[in-house]
């Protein structure tokens, strides 16, 4: 008999457990992608961060003539450091303005969207690089930080029409094969933006399996990394540039 109960409660648990995990995995994952498409303003933990978007506003403010504007996480700010002559050789001669701010998520851009960042510019071209963070600091799945993108374009598009705005999204630049990160970079590639959205594959201009050789810790950008990814981008917001019209 006491055999018997054993055997039920082992095959209790083998049918519970699991459903019990899946349900599990289900609500963080669920909550995860609220993060990610929804604004998350910084914590009161994050107050460097806050004085850093207060100083992006002004910033904004000084620079309302801005043709291109850069926004998004670590990557596009340690342009201005690691990638700081590429950027002055490139990018500034083009009057670029960039916002870039590190640990930032695409729920925290969003916020900062929403906060009023640019509502002092009129950019010809916004350059977007988000969402790496939703993957490395909420652990995010690849297709919550690419839905976090999308999340972000179309907020952009409620501030800017496709006739006077080009946005260029920029797939993560480093990922490793079968990682989160190249599902996440394969959905941004995958996907129709619409009218004036151009997805920039930058990471072909890194090649090689060795991101030592473009990093300095095997995500961000050191100064050969900005250096090799700053020309064709150069040459793409030029030719949009050149436009008389979207």
């Amino acid at each position: 008999m006491f055999p018997k109960k054993i055997k039920a409660c082992i095959l209790f648990l083998l049918l519970t457990v699991p459903a019990a995990l899946g349900a599990v995995w289900c609500a963080k994952h669920a909550y995860r992608y609220h993060l990610a498409v929804h604004p998350l303003p910084y914590s009161p933990e994050q107050g460097a961060l806050l004085e850093k978007h207060r100083q992006d506003k002004r910033n904004a403010r000084l620079n309302p003539h801005a043709p291109v504007l850069f926004l998004g996480s670590s990557t596009m700010e340690f342009w201005l450091k690691e990638g700081k002559h590429s950027w002055e050789t490139w990018l500034s001669p083009l009057g670029c303005l960039n916002l870039g701010t590190r640990s930032e998520t695409t729920g925290n851009l969003l916020w900062r969207l929403n906060d009023g960042l640019t509502s002092p510019l009129a950019p010809r071209i916004i350059v977007l690089y988000s969402g790496v963070n939703n993957l490395g600091v909420q652990k995010s799945l690849g297709w919550t930080a690419f839905q976090g993108n999308v999340a972000i374009v179309k907020k952009i598009r409620e501030i800017y029409s496709p006739e006077t705005t080009a946005i260029i999204v920029i797939p993560p630049l480093i990922a490793q094969k079968g990682s989160r990160m190249e599902t996440f970079r394969n959905c941004l590639l995958q996907h129709d933006f619409g009218e004036n959205v151009h997805v920039l594959p930058l990471h072909f201009f890194l090649p090689g399996k060795d991101a030592s050789l473009y990093t300095w810790d095997g995500l961000h950008l050191n100064a050969l990394g900005y250096e090799a990814i700053s020309p064709p981008l150069f040459r793409f917001l030029q030719q949009l540039l050149s436009r008389s019209s979207f």
